[in-house]
């Protein structure tokens, strides 16, 4: 049975609908008004030339996901932002050929939005029907922007894009070239390869207290390092802060995030993130006024795999604990806080997170508990870390 789900209006915005199918006719036809495009076959997957050259096309509705079946055999509906194409044995004979297309299409408002699938992940599939996804947030971001480009959890490449660019984008598929990255992005993926992916607890407070950094005592030291790291990244690039500025110095009463995209006039916030964990942020009342003011907030989280201090004779944590004592005057005990404490960090992704009006209902409260006053401390937001994997929120990927 239909039911209601996550729909993208014309303008970008998300609305609560039925799905809306092009019949096997209609998608004959839209094809044939593109540009270039002339049809030489009746069937799916369609015999095209454009410009001069054969393609074979594979062509599917986008549609929601559908229902899913648990162990014990009950039914439940997918999250609402899940999509597919679903692509049948007629795929297969055509699917390892160099010329072959798999593209989905969204129907909804009367207007199209066309998704390019990387068919590298389906040429060798046994299963007679097989699903390629996409998102609320791909669909959202192609009717903002008119074409976008990323990879997913699972490394497979998509290239959305509205009605309108459909001959800008098969252009650029014949020409084998990408998309080029935003300047923001583009930041990010520079300061990402001037990393090194293995970082030792020990090294790292060194290196920020050598440095005068402002944060180098602070207990979780691998977030401090990545903005320690980034500060410099940027101070070393002072051009990239005609895009992107780290702010230190907030005012009373003002949005307390660190990162502000001076172009697209938002905010954004680095993040260290524990890639088997939920993603911890910021103060809630902040996110939801930078949303309100701003439309949107990023978290650019870099994800890692963690060694746990007390696996490895609470190392750092003494290391932490004497420095504190010798250069701040604090007397810690030197086992404080070694059952939290992170030994080492091994980086493994970074991926761009972007909080908008319409995924921020996915959101979860995290309650920090009370301060020693017994007043109770503002609540924090989290992102389930199977809405990270889903790519509700992920708008850019990169392995480190």
């Amino acid at each position: 049975m239909p039911i209601k789900v996550e729909q993208i209006t014309k303008t970008g915005l998300v609305v609560s609908d039925y799905d809306k199918k092009l019949k096997p006719n209609d998608i004959k036809l839209l094809l044939s008004k593109q540009q270039h495009i002339e049809i030489k076959s009746n069937k799916n997957p369609y015999i095209v030339k454009y410009k001069n050259k054969d393609i074979n096309l594979y062509v599917k509705n986008i549609t929601y996901l559908g229902r899913k079946k648990d162990k014990f055999g009950n039914y439940n509906d997918w999250e609402h932002y899940k999509k597919r194409i679903q692509i049948g044995k007629n795929f297969k004979p055509v699917s390892k050929q160099k010329n072959t297309l798999l593209l989905g299409v969204y129907h909804y408002d009367n207007a199209n939005v066309f998704c390019i699938f990387d068919k590298q992940s389906y040429e060798n599939s046994s299963a007679n029907n097989a699903s390629a996804h996409i998102h609320t947030m791909d669909i959202h971001k192609a009717r903002k922007l008119g074409i976008f480009e990323k990879v997913d959890k699972k490394g497979n490449n998509l290239i959305v894009f509205t009605e309108q660019n459909f001959e800008k984008v098969f252009g650029m598929i014949l020409l084998s070239k990408q998309t080029a990255l935003s300047n923001e992005l583009d930041i990010f993926s520079k300061f990402s390869n001037t990393l090194n992916t293995n970082w030792n607890g020990i090294d790292c407070y060194t290196e920020m207290i050598n440095a005068n950094f402002n944060n180098a005592y602070l207990s979780e030291w691998a977030g401090l390092y990545l903005e320690y790291k980034f500060e410099q990244f940027l101070n070393s690039n002072p051009n990239y802060q005609n895009t992107c500025q780290y702010i230190q110095n907030k005012t009373k009463g003002s949005i307390d995030l660190d990162l502000w995209f001076k172009q697209g006039k938002y905010y954004g916030d680095l993040k260290a993130h524990n890639i088997n964990q939920n993603l911890l942020g910021n103060d809630k009342t902040n996110i939801d006024k930078a949303i309100k003011e701003y439309q949107k907030v990023w978290y650019i989280a870099f994800s890692h795999h963690t060694i746990k201090d007390k696996d490895k004779n609470g190392v750092t944590t003494q290391f932490w604990n004497q420095k504190l004592n010798s250069n701040k005057g604090k007397k810690k005990k030197l086992t404080s806080y070694l059952s939290r404490m992170k030994h080492s960090v091994m980086l493994d992704n970074f991926v761009v997170l972007e909080i908008n009006q319409f995924n921020q209902q996915y959101l979860v409260d995290f309650k920090q508990g009370r301060n020693s006053d017994g007043t109770p401390r503002n609540k924090k937001i989290s992102i389930k870390r199977k809405d990270i994997e889903n790519d509700n929120f992920a708008i850019y990927r990169q392995k480190l």
